[in-house]
């Protein structure tokens, strides 16, 4: 998480105000940390991922808006329901 609050930190710096990224739906892992990290779905691209065996997997268009945050005070902490929609601050 260290990582990403980093190079969050760094777009900010730029002056960039939104981000967007794909994650696989079904990597929960990933999904965890982003959410964590205050992004939210803002979409779904059906069968984005080639699998070599079976179905396309789908992706998850998640967006963590960074105008007004500072990445320095974010703790990496979800609220109760683990699906967060805005970092949360000390």
């Amino acid at each position: 998480h260290r990582l990403l609050r980093h190079h969050l930190g760094r777009l900010m710096a730029f002056g960039v105000r939104k981000v967007f990224l794909e994650v696989e739906e079904g990597n929960v892992s990933a999904l965890r940390l982003y959410r964590r990290a205050g992004f939210v779905e803002a979409g779904r691209r059906e069968g984005y991922y080639p699998k070599a065996a079976g179905k396309p997997a789908n992706a998850l268009v998640l967006r963590r808006d960074l105008a007004g945050h500072s990445c320095e005070l974010w703790t990496m902490t979800p609220p109760d329901n683990g699906r967060a929609t805005a970092p949360s601050l000390r």
